[in-house]
């Protein structure tokens, strides 16, 4: 059997690798909608830059009805409430207290991703990989968490007082998350080069 597969519109050096880098991406939201299986919400993000483009990073927000104590559902709305914001699903109404959208109005919209990459001990003592949006890892692109140098490459403007002179912030750490045998997962933390490094070829 002769396969036939469609490569015009995908980056030769990226083919082989099927995990999607630590990294910051621009990326469109284009799904949103219920996890039956996990009993969650997914949203699904199309990579729109770099040699990941057209790839998908689908991201699970637990939904806090399904929790088994109080205290994780009162942390899963305060996660859902700030991942709202960040989408602009939540945002401020005309008299200064916070409204909503369906949250299917982030469908369409552009956000920068935050991808990080989790490894787990496996019970057959090997190690586990997987990329995963980190616990905060979604950015509307005006929010001053963006890296600066993360900015300058995936071609959105400086935030005003921001400027090139100045060293990149440092990202947020991701969380880990339990293994199927207990052990703590562990994340990576993404690069960002410094101004410097701009100036000499970043991207």
């Amino acid at each position: 059997m002769a396969f036939k597969l469609d490569v015009s519109g995908d980056d030769f050096a990226a083919l082989d690798q099927l995990k999607l880098s630590p990294d910051y991406y621009l990326c469109t939201c284009t799904k949103v909608y219920d996890d039956e299986k996990d009993r969650a919400q997914r949203l699904d993000f199309k990579v729109c830059h770099g040699p990941f483009t057209n790839a998908v990073i689908s991201w699970k927000l637990q939904n806090p009805e399904v929790c088994n104590d109080e205290t994780k559902a009162r942390s899963a709305i305060a996660r859902l409430k700030a991942v709202g914001k960040r989408l602009g699903v939540i945002y401020e109404g005309p008299d200064k207290r916070p409204a909503q959208h369906d949250w299917q109005w982030a469908v369409g919209k552009d956000y920068v991703i935050q991808v990080e990459l989790r490894t787990w001990q496996k019970e057959d003592g090997g190690e586990g990989q997987a990329s995963q949006v980190s616990y905060m890892g979604c950015f509307n692109l005006d929010h001053p968490e963006i890296p600066v140098a993360v900015r300058v490459r995936l071609g959105l403007p400086l935030l005003p007082g921001q400027s090139l002179d100045g060293p990149a912030p440092t990202p947020a750490k991701g969380k880990g998350k339990a293994s199927p045998n207990g052990a703590a997962a562990q994340t990576s933390p993404v690069p960002v080069q410094t101004a410097a490094e701009l100036a000499a070829g970043f991207g």
